[in-house]
């Protein structure tokens, strides 16, 4: 039986903060008579509540220089956070990375720290990373006191009533086991949230790319790497972003006929466009003398990566040409897929394939040429960023921050 909770006097301040920080978050500088706009409440609780934020540093007031109108008296003053009042530790670790950085609220990276060393063994890899955190945080120089929230992100399938993530065969790690560890390295008692590294991304185009989101109430967030995902983001509710699903878009079966995928299943999306799918082909096919441009282009023939790839393409290695070729093809058809089934207001995509523009034209081709109706669907590619899974999990971190109630 669902429990609906009723509202008292301590629930409400609660909510009416939350919902003014996200507001001033969300949309600031603001008018303290937009709030009031927004969220139907009444300008003595908007003031009060903003007063409060001020005074504890969290909000600014600024001039308003965004009207050209001629009133007599002072002009209303716009609202706005304070970017730099708190820190956040964002954190994402794979077996083949660790991406580590510290950012403002607004998602400005203070200083970050990446390692691409292997490390395939999940306890060696925690200690590992969270050796670098406190290494991070000591040598930024920035008060400990101040770090709000630390934001934690690892790929794989992740179960959200259990709180636990598998990848592959690797054993199943709870979210407290990781929470108490980096706890007791770090000795911090402050929040720590952990997401798969899809989700996360999410959570950072959601709060430091509002630019593209535009007024979209949703969108998917199409992540391409070892392996797939993509989180669908509701953001019409209450000014925060709902995530529906697990976003595990890698294990979508495209095509029952194709390879064996690591899960058991044939023709998963990660087996058939994943890069390290992409690398593996490739790696056979100079095996083979069938890729003479990559052979010459590879530092390691035996271990080409994924930008000798692209740079093969580019030049023309007509093996690599059609393995990425067939890596879009496919791209294209989960994204059409996806946009029938669900219609996202808005795809995101983060690919390194689609540096090279046939690539992308290919993709628009197979988008264009699948889709149920012949609606544009609004597409933007993110430009990969290697420390965009460790932003994306501060924008997690930044995210439950705004939910903390301030006394």
């Amino acid at each position: 039986m669902q429990i609906i909770n009723g509202t008292n006097l301590p629930r409400a301040k609660l909510e009416n903060q939350t919902a003014i920080r996200r507001i001033i978050y969300h949309y600031g500088p603001i008018l303290r008579s937009e709030i009031v706009t927004r969220l139907s409440l009444t300008l003595p609780t908007i003031t009060t509540t903003v007063n409060n934020l001020i005074a504890q540093g969290y909000v600014r007031e600024l001039e308003n220089t965004l009207t050209s109108e001629k009133k007599l008296g002072r002009k209303p003053s716009l609202i706005d956070i304070v970017a730099d009042r708190n820190y956040f530790l964002g954190i994402e670790m794979r077996s083949s990375l660790r991406n580590l950085c510290i950012v403002d609220y607004r998602g400005k990276i203070l200083c970050s720290v990446s390692n691409q060393d292997s490390c395939d063994d999940f306890k060696a890899n925690m200690k590992q990373t969270a050796h670098m955190a406190a290494n991070l945080i000591k040598d930024s120089g920035l008060s400990k006191s101040r770090l709000a929230g630390i934001g934690f992100c690892l790929p794989g399938a992740t179960n959200s009533r259990q709180k636990s993530f598998r990848k592959g065969s690797q054993p199943v790690w709870e979210d407290n086991r990781i929470q108490n560890y980096l706890s007791e390295f770090l000795s911090y008692n402050g929040p720590i949230t952990i997401v798969n590294n899809g989700i996360a991304r999410a959570y950072g185009a959601l709060l430091f790319h509002k630019d593209l989101l535009k007024k979209s109430s949703s969108f998917a967030y199409v992540f391409i790497s070892s392996g797939i995902s993509c989180p669908l983001m509701d953001t019409s509710i209450h000014y925060h972003g709902k995530i529906w699903g697990e976003g595990e878009a890698g294990h979508m079966v495209l095509n029952p006929n194709g390879p064996l995928c690591y899960c058991g299943n044939h023709g998963c999306f990660d087996v058939l466009s994943g890069e390290y799918s992409v690398i593996q082909k490739c790696t056979e096919a100079i095996q083979n003398d069938q890729a003479p441009v990559l052979r010459q282009l590879c530092a390691n023939p035996g271990q080409p990566k994924i930008l000798e790839i692209l740079l093969a393409q580019e030049k023309g290695d007509e093996t690599v040409c059609r393995i990425l070729q067939d890596a879009v093809f496919y791209i294209g058809i989960a994204i059409s897929n996806i946009e029938n089934f669900v219609h996202p207001q808005t795809i995101l995509i983060e690919c390194r394939f689609f540096e090279n523009k046939q690539n992308y034209d290919k993709l628009l081709e197979v988008i264009h040429n699948s889709l149920y109706t012949s609606n544009n669907v609004d597409i933007h590619l993110l430009s990969p960023d290697e420390f965009s899974g460790a932003k994306g999990a501060a924008a997690v971190a930044i995210d439950n921050n705004l939910d903390l109630y301030i006394e």
